[in-house]
This record gives structure tokens, C-alpha cells and sequence, in this order.
């Protein structure tokens, strides 16, 4: 995957803090260029769909900066959506509607909707188009939203446990299909939240963000992400267990 060398970063998060009454996520610095992967690790709360709701301009940081898509962050901004797609853990939508009336509803939203997209990811990922989203199993319901994403034609691509739920199957081919949007859009940033370290061997991340309490480990100190390599998926095992980074 071909990254941009001189772009701007997408995401500029520095020393940003977010405050729950029994939880603090942060500080947090960190910069995601068009192009980079990052993988997003962590146990159930730890911080990572805070950290996206953050990136996805749904949460508004309690201290230091956020610059998103090149614009201060310090407020919630609608606006942010039409270039940053979020896949939720829970399908968002009319339920009355079918699948393919759905993605139609999404298009009008979207400028940069690419339908065929949509549709092409729905049918790898065997879904029915006709099936109403009250139908769906939670699984179903996984697949609709990640066509919806790759269909929204995003700068930023954001997955929160996008194959929690998925059999081992289709749990592959929805991680080849990020993947492969990713080869055909080299200036798109992607970052994928999970706590299923085996999803780490599906896609060649470029960085790796362990999140723990809401901290970052990091074994060398300097910054919250690292750049990955070739065993990524034991250097996150490594570093949840406590044998790197504190």
C-alpha cells in the first residue's frame, strides 16, 4: 500500500484527554497520515470506542488538541461525517427498511457515496438485499454496516470490533475487503478497533496502539503508536500482558 509522503496528517491528537467520572482515556499524542493502517488493540474498556468516537467527531476531547481532516476539533461537528465513516457495534437505521433501501437512503447523505462499492461488499459478504434490518442477526447486521462505510468513499475509515460476532469465514472476508479497499484507495486512512488479536494477521498494519486502562502502552516511551512489523500480533500480546510498555 502506497502511503502519501507529503499530505497533511488526517489525525493530529496532541497530549488529548477525555474525561468519564470513573475513567480517564489519555493523554493521548499521535498522528495517522493518509495512507497508514493502524490496528487499535485493547481489552472491553479500555478506551478504544471512546477513542474512536473522538476520531469520528462524536465526542469532543476534555484536554489538549484534536485536529481532524485538518480542522480543530473543539466542538461537535456534523460536518466531519461526510469524510470519516465509523462502523458501530450496533447497526444504525430505519428498520423497516431493506438492505438495498437502506444503502439508497445512505446515498443521499453522502456526495461521495459510491454504490457499487456498497454492492459489491454486500455481495462477497453473501448478504440478501431484500432482507428488512429487523431480520438481521447481529452478524448480518455487521456486514450492512461495514458495506455502508467502503460505500461512503471516506478519507477516514473507522471499525469498532468490525468482526465481533462474525464466523470464522466471514470474518475473513470482511477483513480481505477492508483490506482491499484500502489497495484501491492508497490515500485513505484506516483504523480498526479490536480485541481479537487474530484480526491482526488479515491486513498489513502500519501502526499498532495498544490501549490498556485508557493509557497507551508503548515499550520505547515515545508517543501511543508504533510502527509495526512482520509479528505485530505478539508484540500486542506482549504488551497486554505487561511484558512491554507500562
Amino acid at each position: 500500500m502506497t502511503r502519501s509522503t507529503h499530505a497533511p496528517p488526517l489525525v493530529d491528537l496532541r497530549a488529548i484527554e477525555f474525561r468519564y467520572p470513573k475513567f480517564l482515556l489519555g493523554p493521548l499524542t499521535l498522528q495517522i497520515d493518509p495512507g497508514s493502517a493502524v490496528a487499535l488493540v485493547g481489552p472491553n474498556g479500555a478506551g478504544k470506542t471512546t477513542l474512536l468516537g473522538i476520531l469520528s467527531g462524536h465526542r469532543v476531547v476534555s484536554a489538549g488538541t484534536a485536529w481532524i481532516l485538518g480542522r480543530k476539533r473543539d466542538r461537535v461537528d456534523p460536518s466531519i461525517r461526510e469524510q470519516v465513516a465509523i462502523v458501530p457495534t450496533r447497526l444504525l437505521g430505519l428498520r423497516w427498511m431493506t438492505v438495498r433501501e437502506h444503502f439508497d437512503f445512505l446515498s443521499h447523505f453522502h456526495s461521495r457515496w459510491d454504490m457499487a462499492q456498497a454492492l459489491a461488499m454486500a455481495e462477497a459478504l453473501d448478504l440478501t438485499l431484500d432482507h428488512r434490518l429487523r431480520e438481521l442477526s447481529r452478524g448480518q447486521s455487521l456486514k450492512v454496516s461495514l458495506c455502508a462505510a467502503l460505500g461512503q468513499g471516506a478519507r477516514l475509515l473507522l471499525f469498532d470490533e468490525p468482526t465481533a460476532g462474525l464466523d470464522p469465514l466471514a470474518r475473513h472476508e470482511a477483513l480481505r475487503q477492508i483490506h482491499a479497499h484500502m489497495q484501491g484507495h492508497p490515500d485513505v486512512a484506516v483504523v480498526l478497533a479490536t480485541h481479537i488479536l487474530e484480526d491482526l494477521d488479515e491486513i498489513p498494519f502500519t501502526h499498532l496502539l495498544v490501549l490498556k486502562d485508557g493509557k497507551a502502552l508503548n515499550p520505547v516511551g515515545d508517543g501511543g503508536m508504533i510502527t509495526t512489523g512482520a509479528d505485530i500480533r505478539k508484540t500486542a500480546k506482549r504488551m497486554l500482558l505487561g511484558k512491554a510498555g507500562q
